[in-house]
């Protein structure tokens, strides 16, 4: 059997994500900025950023945070500030009350 193996293309793995274990992601497939793929989920279609996914096929469990939240967070690319900038804020962006970290990343300079 020759060239059985078929591809949709690469697959593309935002920033911030977290893969749970035994999960699978199939070609073709993006994972948005900030999501959360579930334990065992089979990804077949792409996952919007801070998204959290599950089941086979994984579907929409719920959003990480309402939308403004996540478009403050997106529009920040805090993954790609100096290392020791994140470090400094860290306890912020790890924080119970995102909305402080959201407010620094407005005002940074």
């Amino acid at each position: 059997m020759q060239n059985w193996a078929l591809t949709n293309g690469n697959v593309t793995i935002g920033n911030d994500v977290w893969l749970c274990a035994n999960c699978v992601i199939l070609s073709g497939v993006s994972i948005g900025d900030g999501a959360v793929i579930a334990n065992g989920a089979i990804v077949t279609k792409d996952v919007p950023p801070y998204a959290i996914v599950g089941g086979n096929p994984a579907k929409l469990i719920r959003w990480r945070f309402d939308e403004a939240t996540r478009n403050a967070l997106h529009a920040s690319a805090w993954w790609n500030w100096p290392e020791q900038e994140i470090l400094s804020v860290v306890d912020k962006l790890c924080s119970e009350n995102i909305q402080d970290f959201i407010e620094y990343a407005k005002n940074r300079k």
